[in-house]
C-alpha cells in the first residue's frame, strides 16, 4: 500500500462483527470486496472505513463483481485522504478555502497532448463523494452542521427543491458546492444497429460449436432482455423454463436486478421464438459442458457456463466476448453490452407510444409523468429506478417509429420476426462458408421455423 493505491478490497470470505445478540454472542456481516483504507504512511485511517461500514449499514454501495459502487467511491474519496495528508490536516481541520484548493486541483492534470485528464462531469462526482463523507465524518465526531450552508465547508445536499433550482448544475451528483465546474457536455449514445449487430453473429460462426451456441444466446439476451452484463451472468435456467412452458406468445422472462444491496427481480417480455432458441441451446449444448466438468448434481443453474470448466461465467467475460466480435467483426462503430440496453429500452419506448398513439415526445413526457401505470411498466422493462434516466431515449424512440414500415404496427411482433430472419442468416453464411453441409442447413431452417411456428400457435 502506498500514496498512489490507499485501499485494498477485503477477501471474498471476509467478515466484520455487526450485531451483539441478547446472549451477548456477535453476529458477523460478510464484507469481501469492502474498501480497507490506509494513510500514505501504512497507518489505519479510520475515518474513511468507518465510512464504507455505514455506507454497508444503510445499504448504499454494492460489492458485487470487483467491488461494485464501493470500488469506485473507493477510488473517488482516494483523492480527498491523498489531499489532507499532503496538507498534513484531517476532516475537521478542513475549510471552504481548502475544499475549493482540492476541486481545483483536480482539474491540473493533464494528458499528454495538455488536455485535462478528468472530465467535468467526474471532477464533480468526486466532490459531491467527498463532501458526503467530510458530512459523515464531521457527524460523527458531533458536528453535524460541519457541511453546510453556514458551516465551515459550505456544501449543501441537493433535495428536490434545490435540484428544481439549479437544473443542469445539480445532474448527476447528490452534493453540491458553488466551486464545482459545469457538467460536461453528453457524449451521445446511440442504440446497436441492425448490421452491427449481424457482423457481430456473423463473427461466431469461426468458433467452436458451443462457444458459437454461447455467444449467439449471449448476443440474443442482451438485446431482447435490456440485461446489464452483471444481470445477464445471472439469468438461470428454471426461469427460461418457466418462461418457455407459458407458451406465450411474449412469456415474461425474470432477471435479477440488483441496486446496492438489494436484490430484487423484474420481469421482461422476450418473443417465444427467442426463448425456444435458448432452450434449445440449454439441452443440447450447456447439458453436455455441465455434464462433463461439474456433473448434473452440482449444477449451479445459471444459463450462462465456462467452456472448459462449467462454472458460472463472469461479467468480465461477457465484456470480453463482445469485445473479441468486434474486433473480428471488423466494423469501428462502438459494440458494447450497454448499446445493446439502449437499444432494448428504446424499442419497449416504441412499443409504448404505438400502444398509447403518443404523436410526439412531448407527449410520451407528459405521458410518463401523468400515467403510474406507464412509468412502472417501464421501470419493470428497464430496470430503471428513475423515470427522468430515460430521457436519453425517447428522441431515439421515435426515430426508431419514423424508420419503421407503415404496416409494423406491433414492435414485439416485428421484433419476434427479426430474430426468424437473423437465424435464417447465419444458416446462409454457415453454408456459403461450407461450415455445414445442406442437410444440416435444412434442419436449422426447420428448427428456426419451429421457434416462430411457436409464437404464431400461441398467437
Amino acid at each position: 500500500m502506498n500514496e498512489s493505491q490507499l485501499h485494498e478490497p477485503l477477501s471474498s470470505d471476509a467478515r466484520i462483527p455487526w450485531v451483539v445478540a441478547f446472549d451477548d454472542s456477535i453476529n458477523f456481516k460478510t464484507a469481501g470486496g469492502l474498501p480497507f483504507f490506509l494513510w500514505p504512511n501504512g497507518r489505519l485511517c479510520f475515518e474513511a472505513n468507518a465510512y464504507f461500514v455505514d455506507l454497508l449499514s444503510n445499504k448504499k454501495l454494492s460489492l458485487r463483481q470487483r467491488g461494485g459502487s464501493a470500488r469506485q467511491y473507493a477510488f473517488q474519496i482516494s483523492e480527498f485522504i491523498r489531499f489532507l495528508w499532503r496538507n498534513g490536516i484531517n476532516v475537521l481541520d478542513m475549510t471552504d478555502s481548502y475544499f475549493k484548493l482540492f476541486i481545483d486541483g483536480l482539474s491540473v492534470p493533464k494528458d499528454a497532448k495538455g488536455r485535462q485528464l478528468r472530465s467535468n462531469s467526474r471532477i464533480r462526482q468526486i466532490g459531491s463523494r467527498c463532501l458526503d463523507f467530510m458530512h459523515f465524518t464531521s457527524s460523527f465526531f458531533g458536528y453535524p452542521m460541519f457541511v453546510s450552508k453556514t458551516g465551515a465547508v459550505n456544501g449543501v445536499k441537493i433535495d428536490k427543491k434545490l435540484r428544481a433550482k439549479l437544473k443542469g448544475k445539480a445532474a448527476g451528483i447528490v452534493w453540491y458546492h458553488s466551486v464545482f465546474p459545469l457538467p460536461s457536455a453528453k457524449n451521445k449514445r446511440f442504440p446497436i444497429y441492425d448490421p452491427e449487430i449481424k457482423a457481430l453473429q456473423q463473427a461466431t460462426l469461426s468458433k467452436t460449436p458451443f462457444l458459437k451456441s454461447r455467444t449467439q444466446i449471449l448476443l440474443s439476451v442482451l438485446e431482447y432482455t435490456g440485461a446489464r452484463r452483471d444481470e445477464a451472468a445471472h439469468i438461470r435456467v428454471d426461469d427460461i423454463i418457466r418462461a418457455y412452458n407459458t407458451k406465450d406468445v411474449q412469456p415474461l422472462v425474470r432477471l435479477i436486478t440488483v441496486k446496492n444491496q438489494d436484490i430484487t427481480f423484474r420481469f421482461v417480455p422476450v418473443p417465444l421464438a427467442v426463448i425456444s432458441s435458448w432452450v434449445n441451446h440449454i439441452k443440447v449444448h450447456r447439458r453436455v459442458i455441465v455434464h462433463k466438468y461439474i456433473g448434473d448434481v452440482a449444477d449451479h443453474g445459471y444459463l450462462f457456463v465456462a467452456s472448459n470448466t462449467g462454472k458460472q461465467i463472469s461479467v468480465n467475460t461477457i465484456t470480453n466476448e463482445i469485445y473479441d466480435l468486434r474486433k473480428a467483426a471488423g466494423f469501428k462503430a462502438p459494440a458494447h453490452p450497454h448499446l445493446f440496453r439502449h437499444r432494448f429500452i428504446t424499442e419497449m419506448l416504441a412499443r409504448l407510444i404505438y400502444e398509447h398513439d403518443l404523436q410526439n415526445s412531448d407527449d410520451l413526457r407528459k405521458a410518463l409523468a401523468g400515467s403510474e401505470a406507464i412509468r412502472q411498466k417501464l421501470q419493470e422493462w428497464s430496470g430503471h429506478k428513475l423515470i427522468g434516466s430515460l430521457e436519453t431515449y425517447i428522441k431515439d424512440a421515435y426515430k426508431i417509429i419514423t424508420n419503421l414500415e407503415p404496416a409494423i404496427k406491433n414492435v414485439m411482433q416485428a421484433r419476434s420476426k427479426k430474430f426468424l430472419l437473423d437465424q435464417i442468416a447465419l444458416l446462409e453464411a454457415e453454408l456459403d462458408q461450407k461450415l455445414i453441409s445442406e442437410q444440416e442447413y435444412y434442419a436449422g431452417l426447420k428448427e428456426a421455423w419451429s421457434f416462430e411456428l411457436a409464437s404464431i400457435r400461441a398467437d
